[in-house]
């Protein structure tokens, strides 16, 4: 059981953090040619921004409760998914 748990949460980290490395990506191809540009990091919720706010004035800022949705949010995907793998085995 134990066993079981530490797998689950080391698939919802590593998905936890492609997901987030893809939401930067994404946003940063769809900024291509600003010249400031911003980076937004999570998927479906934002919990991270960093923007311009004048010529060199960088703010950016976190959201934990966004943050401990999008891991609660694929976590639950991650056990969903492993629920249809171990009923089809």
């Amino acid at each position: 059981m134990l066993k079981k748990s530490i797998s689950l949460l080391f698939k919802t980290g590593i998905i936890f953090s492609i997901v987030s490395f893809l939401s930067v990506m994404l946003h940063l191809l769809l900024r291509k040619g600003v010249e400031q540009p911003t980076a937004n990091i999570g998927f479906p919720l934002k919990f991270y921004e960093q923007f311009w706010a004048g010529e060199n004035d960088l703010h950016w800022g976190w959201n934990i409760k966004h943050f401990l949705i999008d891991g609660i949010l694929i976590l639950i995907v991650v056990l969903i998914f492993d629920q249809f793998k171990s009923k089809k085995l």
